[in-house]
């Protein structure tokens, strides 16, 4: 293992509780169906009610973010099954079941209300969709590519 990464899995190993932590409370219910960021609309305070509604873009790609990079040092299979959570909330699988993402325009909704997605397309919004689209490719790509080394030769 080089240094930068026995760096990085120490620095990962004393933040992996957190994100264990962050990624349930993230989640609709206790089978985990679907992400559910903390909405802007009050936030979360320990031990009170989550704000459930304005999700926003940006919450979605932190945590496919973060659960990549803790993926990629540790190799647990949970990280790339909660990045895709979390990124599955773009794409519609979130409290109302409607899309952020809007593939006809290329843009991304700047969130998600208690009723309907807010229907303004921001550079920010899109730009974290993208970001987390390519991160997603990245982590599937660098998966295969490690799978197919892994496979014995003919």
């Amino acid at each position: 293992m080089k240094k930068s990464s026995k760096f990085l899995f120490t620095i990962l190993s004393l933040f992996k509780c957190p994100l264990s932590w962050l990624a349930d409370l993230q989640r609709a219910d206790a089978e985990g169906r679907h992400f559910v960021p903390i909405g802007s609309n009050g936030f979360y305070e320990y031990g009170s009610e989550r704000a459930r509604f304005d999700q926003q873009p940006v919450e979605a790609q932190a945590m496919v973010s973060a659960c990549l990079e803790a993926f990629r040092i540790t190799g647990d299979k949970r990280w790339r099954k909660e990045a895709r959570r979390a990124f599955e909330w773009f794409l519609g699988r979130n409290e109302l079941n409607l899309p952020i993402y809007d593939p006809t325009t290329g843009g991304c909704r700047d969130g998600l209300h208690p009723d309907r997605p807010n229907e303004n397309q921001g550079a920010e919004s899109t730009l974290v969709f993208l970001q987390s689209l390519l991160e997603m490719r990245l982590a599937e790509n660098a998966f295969l590519t490690i799978s197919l080394e892994r496979r014995p030769l003919r």
